[in-house]
């Protein structure tokens, strides 16, 4: 089998985030027959086509292509901080923190704050945060792009550790004038016959699905983000259910939340390696991290 260089994986890279091989080229200050040979050497090492090709210098990703570039992603997003890893090997130091979250998590107040005292706390730690889904995250852990996340648990990966948090629910959003906007708590039967709205492809998809089996037949729209959830609420669309922290993120003017019955129970935690035990930085942004959700009075308790 061919073997795959360095240089095959960096032209497909520019190709995929440029678009084209003419910008591929520019970015890497080679010529454009150069980045095609590194394309056709990286797809005969592979045995897969990765582009469909145009007229002129125009590709489109195939599907394998798109399928493979998603796989990898990680491991070509940190090509440029080998630097960095050595600098940190040398050093015995951890002079970068990379974190990961689904967005909703990464921008809720808690863990914004927990992340603010981490840094006042360690001024010579640099930050790195990453938006990620939540069934990214594992893969993202798994393969050390992370040192820690923050997501729905449990985790399935038995590469991964997690450490609970807190327990909350989920709970739906509406616009400030539909019929169940006045209510404190809603129950199934008041979702009946209620254009519904749901996170896609997510853990938290499979615990609302369990409690709302029956009602599958009104969903309306789904988004792979769920704070595009609570938004569409917004909109007047219909009834959104999802993470609190999702809601969270939008005012009172714009969306009401609505505890729902019977719970659909969701706890949250932290994960990071299980071969490699929190240092002394980690572990404490764990427990800022507990100590801000426990103080945070947005987000349903629930158990």
């Amino acid at each position: 089998m061919p073997e795959i260089t360095l240089r095959q994986l960096r032209a497909f890279q520019a190709v995929m985030t440029n678009g084209n091989v003419n910008a591929a080229a520019e970015r890497l200050h080679l010529t454009q027959p150069a980045v095609s040979k590194q394309l056709t050497g990286l797809e005969e090492a592979l045995k897969i086509s990765l582009f469909h090709r145009g007229s002129g210098r125009s590709v489109t990703p195939t599907s394998e292509g798109l399928a493979f570039y998603k796989a990898i992603e990680p491991t070509l997003e940190n090509l440029g901080n080998l630097s960095t890893i050595a600098s940190e090997v040398a050093r015995r130091t951890r002079p970068r923190l990379r974190f990961g979250a689904p967005t909703p998590m990464l921008n809720s107040p808690p863990i914004i704050q927990a992340l603010h005292r981490c840094k006042q706390e360690n001024p010579g730690v640099f930050l790195s945060l990453e938006q990620r889904t939540r069934l990214e995250l594992e893969d993202w852990m798994a393969s050390r792009q992370i040192d820690l996340a923050f997501g729905l648990l449990p985790v399935e990966n038995p590469l991964i550790a997690a450490v609970p948090l807190i327990m909350t629910e989920a709970v739906a959003a509406v616009s400030p004038d539909h019929r169940l906007a006045t209510r404190q708590e809603i129950c199934h039967d008041d979702l009946i016959g209620e254009p519904l709205i749901l996170p896609s492809r997510q853990l938290l998809r499979n615990r609302i699905d369990v409690g709302l089996w029956d009602l599958q037949g009104q969903v309306v729209m789904e988004a792979t983000s769920s704070l595009s959830c609570p938004a569409m609420a917004a909109s007047g669309l219909g009834v959104a259910v999802c993470d609190p922290f999702s809601v969270s993120m939008f005012s009172r003017e714009n969306v009401v939340t609505l505890r729902l019955r019977p719970r659909i129970p969701l706890e949250y935690g932290v994960l990071h390696q299980k071969d490699s035990p929190p240092d002394d930085v980690i572990q404490a942004l764990i427990e800022l991290m507990k100590d801000e959700l426990e103080k945070c009075d947005v987000l349903p308790r629930c158990g």
